[in-house]
């Protein structure tokens, strides 16, 4: 398992690390895919060539253990949507995940976002509870699985 410390958070633009990026899609095919039956022609789509990606290693094994995105969201001014986290199934509860919420987080502070907003899968609302994410709306149904909206407005 994984140490904390030993993590590597690697930030990057599908275009300018294809290597990262493969890495980062094949850990997201293995969660929504293989783990929670998303077809996979709705696993990727066109914000991927847009978006800023991150991955999640261990500096010893270098070994996906996480990953998401963000881009600016179209319908809010100011805010970026976090989406596509996965973390690989034995390093779940293990704190993977939240390092790398923490570093989405920290850099859509450091690019001058004034919010963050995802749709939850409704079984991780708690766990974006813990960082600031407040749900708003109904639950609705993607990918056959329930969603929440959530926003984490961020301290100006």
């Amino acid at each position: 398992m994984a140490a904390l410390n030993n993590l590597i958070i690697k930030t990057f633009k599908k275009a300018r690390s294809p290597e990262f990026f493969e890495k980062a899609q094949k850990l997201r095919l293995e969660v929504f895919v293989k783990d929670q039956n998303v077809p996979v022609e709705n696993e990727t789509d066109t914000l991927d060539d847009t978006a800023t990606h991150f991955l999640v290693i261990d500096a010893i094994d270098p070994l996906p253990l996480a990953t998401g995105r963000m881009f600016p969201d179209s319908d809010i001014k100011n805010a970026v949507r976090l989406g596509r986290m996965a973390v690989r199934e034995p390093y779940r509860g293990q704190g993977v995940g939240a390092e790398l919420l923490k570093a989405m987080l920290k850099k859509a502070r450091a690019e001058g976002y004034q919010e963050a907003v995802c749709n939850a899968q409704t079984q991780a609302m708690d766990y974006y509870a813990k960082y600031g994410f407040v749900a708003e709306g109904e639950e609705f149904i993607e990918e056959n699985i329930p969603h929440v909206f959530m926003r984490c407005p961020f301290d100006s």
